[in-house]
This record gives structure tokens, sequence and C-alpha cells, in this order.
């Protein structure tokens, strides 16, 4: 782990960087969701918009990341995502629910190109430290996240007593954490070369659209992405429905996301080694089944459940995207599998929040929805033990994205 560091400490905290705002621009919302709901008179399927609308734009914006990085590099396609981000926030936060959408959506497009592109420089700049690096980046997803979790109700509460509306100033006030990865990445900027045809784009994701490996890392970040989001998005109100405060149901919203914290440390020294990532994959996602049982069974005891969800979402969540780079043999092929990977899963996860909202608007009960996430994670559990495999995508289907 020291010569990791010594390697390059600043493109480390530059990865970092923008792993922080990975998350927290889409998931933080849900804290003050009922507000915004109540002060834009929203119907739950609309709520539930503002959870899938970022998930589609990271479905169909991961397939033009490897269009951008032939154009623009890796450097300048992550740039591109982190000032699309910085603008979505400013939007979002002006009032009205179209301009909430056209935020949202802009902040979902800046997230999938960056999405795309972490991945794909962890295995240039890092190729033989794949899984530690994730692992540590995911660290700060999780962080940022929960950072982003606890922060937006009480900012959106007290500038209400002031006389603004709260969840305007609440989505404005995280701005200046964007502007950090946004001048660590400019300077490396110069450093970016992209050369390639429109014909060597087509070979790379056709090449992964064929190869039953990259369709096993792609279902499982799918189910991962699928369960994941689902929670983040509609914990907080079926923690309200078991009775659960306001308040109450925002930190246990926020101890999800922070609890992601805990295996990214966890699995560091676990990753360096030669263990079965099957194993780590599988076990991750029976946390979570234990856990959604433990909310239908015991859901006094939430606290417990809400941690064991967080440490087994983010556990799954930095396998599935280790095996990204870990299925590939160059960051050439990491940037197609990524981009298919993405495109898949989170078109595949954005359906989520949207149905499960429907069919509570149909009279179902929140139980109702935790029985259908069980059933889901028994076949995610099933993709796990697949897609932690030993293999990689053909060494011969090797096509040239850009010059280092």
């Amino acid at each position: 782990m020291k010569k990791l560091f010594k390697y390059n400490l600043m493109l480390l905290m530059s990865i970092f960087s923008v792993a922080a705002i990975m998350r927290g621009p889409i998931t933080g919302p849900a804290t003050i969701i009922d507000i915004i709901i109540n002060s834009l008179g929203l119907s739950a399927s609309q709520a539930g918009l503002l959870t899938s609308l970022p998930l589609l734009a990271f479905a169909f914006f991961s397939p033009i990341a490897v269009v951008c990085s032939s154009k623009l590099g890796l450097i300048g396609t992550l740039l591109l995502g982190i000032i699309t981000i910085f603008l979505g926030v400013i939007i979002r936060s002006l009032g009205g629910f179209e301009l909430l959408l056209i935020g949202t959506f802009l902040i979902g497009v800046g997230i999938a190109l960056s999405n795309v592109m972490l991945p794909s420089i962890v295995k240039k700049y890092f190729p033989d430290k794949v899984s530690e690096v994730t692992s540590l980046y995911v660290f700060f997803i999780s962080m940022g996240g929960a950072i982003f979790s606890v922060i937006y109700l009480p900012i959106a509460e007290k500038a209400s007593e002031y006389g603004y509306v709260g969840w305007n100033v609440s989505l404005l006030s995280t701005l200046f954490i964007i502007i950090v990865p946004l001048l660590m990445w400019l300077p490396r900027l110069k450093d970016d070369k992209a050369i390639v045809s429109n014909k060597n784009e087509a070979v790379s994701l056709t090449m992964m659209i064929k190869s039953r490996v990259a369709w096993e890392v792609t279902l499982f970040l799918a189910f991962t992405s699928l369960v994941n989001y689902t929670f983040i998005a509609w914990l907080p109100s079926i923690l309200s429905d078991m009775g659960y405060s306001l308040e109450s149901s925002a930190g246990l919203h926020g101890i999800l996301q922070l609890s992601g914290v805990l295996p990214s440390l966890v699995l560091l020294p676990i990753l360096s080694g030669k263990v079965d990532k099957r194993y780590i994959s599988i076990f991750s996602t029976f946390l979570v089944l234990l856990s959604i049982i433990g909310l239908l069974i015991f859901p006094s005891f939430a606290l417990g459940w809400v941690i064991f969800m967080g440490i087994g979402n983010s556990s799954a969540f930095i396998m599935s995207l280790s095996f990204i780079g870990l299925r590939t043999n160059d960051p050439q092929q990491t940037v197609a599998l990524s981009s298919m990977a993405q495109f898949v899963g989170y078109l595949f996860a954005a359906a989520g929040p949207v149905v499960l909202g429907g069919i509570i608007e149909d009279g179902n009960s929140w139980n109702y929805i935790l029985q259908l996430m069980a059933f889901a994670t028994v076949i995610w559990m099933l993709l796990a033990s697949l897609a932690g495999r030993e293999s990689k995508v053909n060494q011969t289907e090797k096509i040239t994205i850009y010059n280092k």
C-alpha cells in the first residue's frame, strides 16, 4: 500500500475527489423528498422519477462516453462530466418541477460520463492495483453520499426559517464540493490524447455484446444498481411507513450511506491477496437479503438492518466495479465493458423506483415491496457467483480507443 500511495498521491486524490460527487447529488435529495413533494405537489411516481431520471441518463449516456473518450480522451471526458454535474446542480435549484427534472437529468449525464471513465483511468494508471484503488474510491463514493444525505435536511430546515424555499437552497448548497475535482483535473488535461475512428468504437461495443464474461459482469452490476438505488430512493419512505419520524428516517438514510464506508476499508487488504472474488460477492448479496428479511420481520431493529444493507450494497458495488477492470485486458477494453455494463445496468435499475412507486400507488404496502426486493436479491446472489469466476474477455478482442 505504501508503494501505491507513493506512486502518485495527487492522482489518487484526484480520482477520489470525483468519487466523492458520484452519488450524493442524486441520492442525498431522498432525505428531503417529502419536503419537495409537499412544496411542488408531486405524486409518488413523479417523486420516483427524480431517482429514475439520472439512472436513465446513466444508461443512455454510458455508450456515448465511448465516443467522447475517442474525441476528448479519458480526462477530457471526465472533465466534461464534472462540468455537466456542476451545471445540473445550479439548474435543479432554480425552482419548479420542470427545472428540477432538467437539472437532475444533467447531473445524471455528468455522472454517467464520469462513471465510465473512472474504471478506465484506474486500469490505465494502476493496472496491477485495480481492486485496491476501486475499493478506495468506493470509500469516497460512500463518504460523499453520507455527507450529502446528512446535510440536505438541516440546510433545508434552516433556510426555511429565514424565509427561503428550503429545498432549493439545500440542493444548491453542495455546489462548492463539485468545484474541487474540477480544479484537480484541469491541469492534467494537457497530457490527455485521443485518437480513434468510429469503426473501432463500434467494434469494441460489438465485441463486448458477444462476450459471455461481459454479460456476467453487466448483469451483476444491473442487479447491484437495482437493489442499491431502490433502497436509496425509498428507504426513508419505507421507514416512515414503519413509524419512524422524518428525522430518524433521514438519519438512517445517512447511516445507509455511511455504513458503505466499512467494506472499502475491510476489503482493501483482502483484495490485495489472492482471494476468490466469488465468496466476497455472494456474501455481500447475502447480507442485503438478510437485512430485507430483517426489516420485514423485526422492523424495530432497523438500525442494524440498515447497517447490514449498507455494508452489503457497498461490498457488491466495489466488486461490480472491480470486475469491469479485472475481466478486461487493457484500458481500451475497460472503456468498452464499462460503457456496456453501465448502459444495461442502469437502464435496468432505473425502472426500480418508478415501478415500485406505481405499485405503491395501486394500494400495495411497503412490505410487499420488500418481498419483491428479497426475490430480486436471490437472483442477484446467483449472478454474483457467475461474475466472480476468474475469467477475462478474449485477449484477441483488443481494440484501440486512445493513445497514452
